[in-house]
C-alpha cells in the first residue's frame, strides 16, 4: 500500500469501522471503508482475541475487495472503560546555560511527568505539555525561546490497560499488519468534530458507542479531562423495547426517528427516551461539575457516535445541560460522499484515527506510541474549512 496511503479500524462494540485515507496532491479523500458486526468485544473490552481478530480480518477482506490490495499500516482506536486520564506537574531547570527554553526541556518535562503518572498494568498512549510556568509566572502559549531558569509543566496524559495494547498487538501481528499506534478515540473524534474555536472557548465531545460513552473536554485548545461513562445507544434501545414492549429491532428504529406501529406509544417512546437520557446527561453534568466547568463551556457539547442519531438528543442535552447542543457530523476537509443528513456521524473515529495516522507518520513521529507532543493542535488545524 502505498505510503500516502493508512488504514485505521475503529473496534467497536457493536460495529467494527475501517478506513482507508489517501493523501491525493493537497486533499485527503476516503480510498475505501468497511463496517462489520463486532464479536469479542463488551465496554471496549476484548473478550474473545479470536472473535475480534475474525472481526477486523473480515473488514479487511472486505477493503482489499475494493482496492485490490492488502492493507500494511494501520492505526487502531483505543476506547471504552480502559481509558483514564491524569495531569501531574512537575519542575526542571532550563537545559541551555543561556537560559533559553528550547523543545528538548520541553520533553524533558513530559518523560519527568511520565514517571509518576506510571500506573501498574497501564500503559500511557497520549502526552500533552498543556501548560507551563517559567521562574514563577504563568507562561501564554509555548515557552520555547523565553528565558529562565525554572520551568514548571502541567502534562495531560491518557493511559490504556497494557493487557488489550497486546492483544491488538498480536492481532495487528497475526494479520500481518504494522501497527503504527494505538489512539484515544475520542482524540481521534475530536480531530473532525469539533472545530477551532470550538476548542479554544470551551466544549465537550461526547461519543456515544454501543455500550460506553466517552467524554473529552477542551478549553484553550488543550484537553483538560477525558472520562469513560459506562452508558451507550444500547441502553437506550433497551428501555424501548422493555417500555414499548416491542423487539429490539423495532426499539432501535424508533430510537433513530420511527413512530411506533400504534398511536398512542408515540408520547410513550418520547418519554421514555428522555427519562433514560436525562440519567445520561446528568452524569455527565456531574462530571463537569467535577472540574468546575458545569454550564460554563460557551461553545458547548458537540454529540457523534451512534448513539448522538437518537430522536431529539440535540435538545434534550441543550435542555438539561443549560449549554449549546449538536451532532458532531465531520467537518474537515476530507472528500467523503455525503449520503444524506447524519450518516458519516457514526464513522468520525475512524475518520480522525486515519487524518492523525497518516500526518504522525509523514512527520515522522512513529516508533513509539504516546508522541502526542506539541503537534496535535498543528495537524487539527490542518483539517477545517
Amino acid at each position: 500500500m502505498s505510503k500516502h496511503m493508512i488504514t485505521s479500524i475503529d473496534i467497536g462494540s457493536f460495529t467494527t469501522n475501517i478506513v482507508v485515507l489517501k493523501r491525493d496532491e493537497k486533499n485527503l479523500k476516503v480510498a475505501a471503508r468497511a463496517a462489520v458486526p463486532t464479536r469479542g468485544v463488551e465496554h471496549g473490552y476484548i473478550t474473545s482475541p479470536q472473535e475480534t481478530y475474525e472481526t477486523i480480518s473480515r473488514g479487511l477482506g472486505m477493503i482489499e475487495q475494493k482496492l485490490g490490495e492488502k492493507a500494511v499500516e494501520v492505526v487502531v482506536a483505543a476506547s471504552g472503560t480502559g481509558l483514564e486520564s491524569d495531569s501531574k506537574q512537575v519542575a526542571t531547570i532550563v537545559t541551555l546555560g543561556s537560559g533559553e527554553v528550547t523543545e528538548l526541556d520541553i520533553q524533558k518535562s513530559i518523560e519527568k511527568a511520565s514517571i509518576k503518572a506510571r500506573v501498574p498494568n497501564r500503559k500511557i498512549i497520549e502526552s500533552l505539555a498543556t501548560s507551563y510556568i517559567l521562574d514563577g509566572k504563568p507562561v501564554v502559549g509555548s515557552p520555547v525561546g523565553m528565558k529562565g531558569k525554572k520551568l514548571e509543566t502541567t502534562v495531560f496524559f491518557i493511559d490504556f490497560p497494557t493487557t488489550t495494547i497486546e492483544i491488538i498487538e498480536d492481532i495487528c501481528d497475526k494479520l500481518d499488519l504494522d501497527l503504527l499506534d494505538i489512539i484515544p478515540s475520542p482524540l481521534a473524534c475530536s480531530c473532525v468534530s469539533l472545530s477551532d474555536i470550538e476548542r479554544k472557548v470551551g466544549s465537550i465531545l461526547v461519543d456515544i458507542g454501543s455500550d460506553t460513552s466517552e467524554l473529552l473536554v477542551y478549553e484553550h485548545d488543550t484537553p483538560l479531562m477525558l472520562k469513560s461513562i459506562q452508558f451507550g445507544s444500547k441502553d437506550i434501545t433497551n428501555a424501548l423495547a422493555l417500555g414499548l414492549k416491542v423487539p429490539v429491532d423495532e426499539a432501535e428504529q424508533i430510537k433513530l426517528g420511527a413512530h411506533p406501529d400504534q398511536a398512542h406509544m408515540i408520547t410513550k417512546a418520547e418519554k421514555i427516551i428522555e427519562k433514560t437520557l436525562n440519567k445520561f446527561f446528568k452524569e455527565v453534568q456531574g462530571e463537569l461539575a467535577a472540574i468546575s466547568k458545569k454550564q460554563l463551556l460557551p461553545a458547548g457539547i458537540i454529540l457523534s457516535g451512534g448513539g448522538a442519531l437518537t430522536t431529539g438528543i440535540e435538545e434534550l442535552a441543550k435542555e438539561k445541560l443549560c449549554i449549546p447542543a449538536r451532532k458532531g457530523a465531520p467537518k474537515s476537509t476530507l472528500k467523503i460522499k455525503q449520503d444524506g443528513g447524519d450518516y458519516d456521524i457514526p464513522w468520525s473515529v475512524a475518520y480522525g484515527l486515519a487524518v492523525l495516522g497518516l500526518e504522525r507518520r509523514q512527520a515522522g513521529m512513529y516508533g513509539t506510541f504516546g508522541n502526542i507532543g506539541e503537534s496535535l493542535k498543528g495537524f487539527m488545524r490542518k483539517f477545517f474549512i
